[in-house]
């Protein structure tokens, strides 16, 4: 069988905004899979095929990558099966548009989509797109299931693949080899849809061949140099663990992926790395990982790996990671290794906060790792992560939350990530929120999760009492709050700051936005410079 796998574009709140500009690693991992499967693959990368392009979208969006035509023009007619990735629910507006635009193109061949978004909104995927089957869950033994059965001689019997989700109506249009109809064994959800049985987890990663990132323009992405974290290193994003062992109760891991979380083979993972600095020449790995670091004895063996090889890298955790486990002997570990940032999640200062979002974490805990880099001077930066307009915040949290940041920033805290409070589809607050009849899923909705800074001021307030630009300002605030105390507390980081800023070389999140913005400045300035006359 023949599958084309897309990544769709990302949306953007304005073409002069530093976004990151990530490969998709999900894809890549989904292609490997179904080519050691047996099947051949394909895949259109809506961003990395054309990473400095950009279209106008909706609500005053923009599409950074492949248009939705020129994504279409790129599948190949004679393909069996097409699948779409849609890992965050901010992508359900253009991925909806992609597969109308594939149904009107291709109206013999099934189209499956996957990922983080259809797992939390099943119905509403089928509902609004011609879809024929949803992968939920983890994604690769069930997309190649369902290659298998569809490429059979005989009658495919999709109904019996675990985590997969699909029309009944489909199973009489789903193959090139006949009219078939099949029973329905699985549990009817609505209507035509049925839901079979879930599929449990997988927990040998390391029999997962590594993501086919001869599939995706990879170079493209590591010249640009637009990763999470900023870096003018080569950089290779990967994966350490699959899951989280808890339940946020703004978080859809839960639906995703479970509770449960495992980790790969210290050796496998760094025999990846070695591999990417030979063939990619990186010299910088950022995981993705839900969570990196929950067994402190496995993330041991990791730095003591990379240790042993004098592998000659950075690596960083730019999308957050718990802190029971470190202590400052897993801290100098981490740094002698080549960790170089780390960003907790402590997500409010408030304990009474923490306890209705079911965070299990202390304040005080990382107060105290702060103190840890400071005292022991590890050369690892650290960054928190802090959400504000939770539905169960008082304005007393949000001012714990502001003491908390400022302690933060006089700890040794490197930066901060304030975000506003998204009521994100497959969370615990999500399904509340439904029930109440308090979400419409529309447009709006799904481009309001993007938690950019360029994207703050449209953002809507899902508090209670606060509203909209209330929200927006104790947000910012949170930002200013902790810079202030930042750079008072030791005044030559202004100076560091301001040469990295003048000299376009940002060593963190800030710093980048400044230097990308003055930039832009200067470069409206001199477009509007009057040229000189001639001779």
């Amino acid at each position: 069988m023949r599958l084309c796998l897309i990544s769709p574009p990302t949306t953007v709140a304005s073409t002069t905004g530093h976004y990151p500009q990530v490969p998709p690693l999900g894809v890549a991992y989904l292609a490997a899979a179904v080519r050691h499967g047996g099947h051949d693959v394909e895949v259109v990368d809506g961003l990395g095929e054309a990473l400095e392009a950009y279209h106008p979208f909706v609500r005053g969006q923009f599409l950074n990558g492949l248009s939705i035509e020129q994504v279409v023009d790129r599948v190949d007619p004679s393909v069996d099966l097409i699948g779409v990735s849609v890992m965050f629910s901010k992508q359900w507006p253009v991925a909806r548009r992609i597969v109308a635009a594939l149904r009107e193109a291709f109206s013999d061949t099934p189209i499956v989509v996957g990922g983080e978004h259809p797992t939390a909104a099943m119905e509403h995927v089928f509902e609004s797109s011609p879809v024929d089957y949803v992968v939920l869950g983890e994604g690769e033994d069930t997309l190649c299931a369902l290659l298998d059965s569809l490429g059979q001689s005989r009658r495919p019997d999709v109904s019996r693949i675990a985590g997969l989700a699909y029309r009944r109506s489909a199973m009489s249009c789903t193959t090139k080899h006949g009219h078939i109809s099949l029973p329905i064994f699985g549990d009817r959800v609505s209507g035509d849809i049925v839901k079979n049985a879930t599929r449990p987890r997988r927990r040998a990663l390391d029999a997962l061949p590594w993501p086919a990132w001869d599939l995706i323009p990879l170079r493209r992405y590591i010249d640009a140099k637009r990763f999470q974290d900023c870096s003018e290193r080569r950089v290779m994003v990967m994966l350490g663990t699959r899951g989280c062992p808890y339940e946020c109760k703004f978080c859809s891991n839960p639906q995703m992926w479970t509770t449960s979380f495992y980790t790969r083979d210290p050796e496998d993972l760094v025999d990846e790395m070695e591999h990417y600095v030979r063939q990619y020449d990186v010299s910088e790995f950022q995981f993705q990982d839900l969570t990196f670091v929950v067994n402190r004895r496995w993330v041991m063996r990791v730095a003591d790996e990379i240790i042993a090889r004098q592998l000659d890298i950075v690596w960083k955790l730019p999308g957050g990671t718990r802190s029971e486990a470190f202590d400052a002997e897993l801290m100098a570990k981490l740094s002698e290794s080549g960790c170089r940032s780390l960003c907790f999640a402590p997500e409010s200062g408030s304990p009474r906060v923490l306890e209705a979002m079911k965070k299990k974490a202390d304040p005080k805990r990382f107060i105290e790792l702060g103190r840890i880099v400071r005292r022991d001077r590890v050369d690892v930066d650290i960054t928190a992560f802090i959400i504000i307009g939770s539905p169960d915040e008082r304005f007393r949290d949000l001012l714990q939350t502001y003491w908390f940041i400022a302690r933060l920033a006089l700890s040794g805290y490197d930066g901060i990530m304030c975000s506003r409070f998204t009521c994100y589809p497959g969370s615990a607050y999500h399904e509340e929120y439904l029930k109440q009849g308090l979400i419409e899923y529309d447009d709006d909705y799904f481009l309001d999760l993007d938690l950019s800074l360029a994207n703050l001021r449209h953002g809507r307030s899902w508090h209670p009492r606060w509203g909209d630009k209330r929200l927006q300002l104790f947000v910012m605030f949170g930002y200013v709050l902790f810079f202030l105390v930042y750079y008072a507390s030791r005044p030559t980081r202004v100076w560091r700051s301001v040469l990295a800023v003048l000299r376009n070389k940002p060593t963190s999140r800030v710093e980048l936005v400044v230097a990308h913005g003055l930039g832009e400045r200067l470069r409206r300035l001199w477009r509007r410079q009057p040229m000189a006359p001639a001779g």
